[in-house]
């Protein structure tokens, strides 16, 4: 082994990754031994000296060995250290920009055997020190080029010093080649929440043929009736309860007033309708259910409060939003009574359903709730730090935390707990498990539905801003897309950080042009439609739920409600609301 001279007055020297000489499918600063076993060479250990690193050799390919390694009788090869350097910058790796000339990426090299290696970008000055990377890859021997391989077949690690205080280096994926005709959306896989996957079939190349069809059709007459039906006696329960607190209460009138607000502006009530349809489907009454779905809707609307305000909306169901009307303290004191009102509404559930359904409910919301704002915070999370290259299941993962629990997933299930004839849970464990599996795979094919109509819907049909997710630089389907495939990545990241008053309506629409070029937008239509087309095949074995509930004495919801109907109808007016 050979040591370089000690210095004075140096912080302990990094060990970088080596850079391969592919010419004998070894590592340049490796020494190969009779036993077959790899010897690392290693620096001696310093004293306070700022940080001398070794760089990778540059290679001399004239007789196969690096330029500046040396290289002894027994075999072994030495390191030549370079001048120290201050204050440097983690060597990151970027992404590969693409050459699509010959299929492969600009800055890839292609190994004999058909994989990619990644090339490495120089070192940066000013720099934070450096931490663990993943291994690159030699191709050549199916080794990785900083690994050692014994002669027992194990793997050895070459580790870098351990320093302080680094931002983390990311690694992204790898541009996407179109040259083969695939898209980024390829066969994917959905993890379900009690187990097991959901699997989508790969986008086929004639895709824009495919959804050039004629539109499935939905019963708007039941979906209306219902939704309207619904609306009515919420809205009842809601306005009955809020009159009722601050009379008790003899509190400040105007804020109960601002708490009608959102509530009541025109919106479709989805949520508290599933929760009563569902529990009428298990045999149960709409009254019993009444109390719970009207929660659900305050829940809902004190999340949109706070969520216009984080994602700085300006609209929201056709009007103003609550914090650009009374400013955003005002607003977030508003948001904060909707939630409090909702828990006092759940309380009162004792009387109705008992304390055992009760308890489960509040169970149920309290998890949807942790839920929903795990979800938010990863949205925010990849909003405020730019994250591109982000992947259909990233998408997937946020969007049932964040929509799916609290859209769909959990209305169905309080529903089929409170319509269930007894408060034994242990006979729903399977029904649960299967409204879960509905609910969720209809709920990102919703997302990804809502997501299209904010870049292609009307406003005056859509209620909220158009093109407002592209301001916000939320993550949808169509912008990981577009990141992922469009030439003009970069350009698209930087137009995203922006601050929002920044974005011009020209950038936008560059934007959204690349989404129509790359194949964004079908992407989005495929993956919606494929999800309600699964959607509709996990309905289908939902026998639990009666085919039609006839109206029960003392209920006044104006006529019988065919709730298995509604539910089945809603998968295509998910897909197909608005257009």
């Amino acid at each position: 082994m050979v040591k370089t001279a000690p210095e004075v007055k140096i912080e302990p020297i990094q060990f970088h990754p080596p850079k391969q000489d592919h010419s004998n499918g070894h590592n340049g600063n490796q020494s190969s031994s009779s036993n077959g076993h790899l010897e690392l060479v290693q620096t001696a250990p310093e004293l306070k000296v700022e940080p001398t690193q070794f760089h990778p050799p540059k290679q001399d390919h004239s007789n196969g060995h690096n330029g500046n390694q040396s290289s002894s009788s027994n075999g072994h090869l030495e390191l030549v250290q370079t001048a120290p350097e201050a204050k440097v910058e983690p060597t990151q790796f970027h992404p590969p920009k693409q050459d699509h000339s010959n299929g492969h990426n600009g800055n890839q090299s292609s190994s004999s055997n058909g994989h990619l290696e990644l090339v490495q970008t120089a070192p940066e000055a000013k720099v934070e020190p450096t931490q663990f990377h993943l291994l690159k890859q030699d191709h050549s021997n199916g080794h990785n080029g900083n690994q050692s391989s014994s002669s027992n077949g194990h793997l050895e690690l070459v580790q870098t010093a351990p320093e302080a205080k680094v931002e983390p280096t990311q690694f992204h994926p790898l541009k996407q080649d179109h040259s083969n005709g695939r898209y980024a959306g390829k066969a994917t896989t959905i993890p379900l929440p009690n187990g097991g996957s959901i699997q989508l079939p790969g986008e086929p190349k004639d895709i824009a043929t495919l959804l050039d069809v004629e539109k499935p059709q939905f019963d708007k007459t039941i979906i209306n009736e219902t939704l309207q039906q619904s609306r009515t006696a919420i809205t009842g329960r809601i306005m009955q309860f809020i009159d009722f607190k601050r009379d008790i209460s003899g509190g400040y009138a105007q804020l109960y007033e601002m708490l009608k607000d959102y509530p009541f502006r025109k919106g479709k009530m989805l949520r508290p309708t599933m929760c009563i349809s569902a529990a009428r489907a298990m045999g149960g009454t709409g009254d019993r259910a009444l109390t719970t779905a009207a929660a659900l809707e305050l829940y809902h609307n004190a999340f949109l409060i706070h969520d216009d305000i984080e994602d700085g909306s300006e609209s929201r169901r056709g009007k103003e939003t609550l914090h650009h009307a009374i400013g955003v303290a005002r607003a977030i004191n508003v948001g904060d009574a909707t939630n409090v009102l909702a828990v006092g509404l759940l309380l009162e559930n004792l009387s109705a359903i008992g304390i055992q359904k009760t308890l489960s409910v509040l169970h149920e919301i309290e998890f949807m709730a942790q839920q929903s704002v795990e979800g938010q915070a990863m949205e925010l999370d990849w909003v405020a730090n730019n994250t591109g290259y982000l992947t259909d299941q990233d998408y997937f993962t946020m969007c049932v935390k964040k929509t799916c629990w609290y859209t769909f997933m959990t209305p169905l299930r309080i529903g089929l707990i409170i319509g269930h004839p007894t408060a034994n849970l242990t006979e729903l464990v399977k029904p649960l498990a299967d409204i879960t599996r509905f609910g969720m795979i209809l709920g990102i094919a919703f997302q990804i539905q809502d997501d299209l109509l904010n870049i292609l819907g009307d406003l005056k049909t859509y209620g909220k801003e158009i093109g407002g997710d592209i301001y916000e630089g939320k993550r949808t389907i169509m912008l990981n897309h577009v990141i992922a495939n469009s030439n003009a990545a970069d350009r698209i990241l930087e137009i995203l950080a922006l601050p929002r008053q920044q974005k011009t309506p020209k950038q936008i629409g560059f934007i959204l042009e690349e989404m129509k070029r790359c194949g964004s937008i079908d992407h989005g239509w495929y993956l919606a439609r494929t999800l309600a087309n699964q959607a509709d095949n996990i309905f289908e074995s939902l026998d639990f739920l009666k085919p039609e509930s006839p109206l029960q004495p003392g209920e006044n919801w104006g006529s019988s409600l065919q709730d298995r109907r509604f539910l089945k109808q809603l998968i295509n007016y998910v897909i197909y609301r608005n257009l």
